[in-house]
């Protein structure tokens, strides 16, 4: 039998630990597979969009308006 499981946001310490729990069935086998949706929840960038909100939360973050008219007239 094959079973797929997804865990997002997963780090190095989660997959450590699941792959020290898979070694306890000696039939088991277990394959880690990263994918384009892990850059997102990289630690890096979660410590960056935390920064963020910060920056947001102080009022120190400052977001311009733009209509659909506006940005089809920038891109020309």
């Amino acid at each position: 039998m094959t079973a797929t499981v997804t865990i997002q946001n997963a780090n190095k310490t989660l997959i450590d630990a699941i792959k020290s729990l898979v070694k306890l069935a000696p039939s088991a086998h277990l394959t880690v597979k990263k994918t384009a949706k892990d850059d997102f929840y990289n630690e890096e960038n979660i410590r960056h969009l935390e920064e963020l909100k910060r920056l947001d939360d102080e009022g120190k973050l400052h977001f311009v308006k733009k209509t659909m008219e506006e940005l089809e007239t920038m891109a020309k």
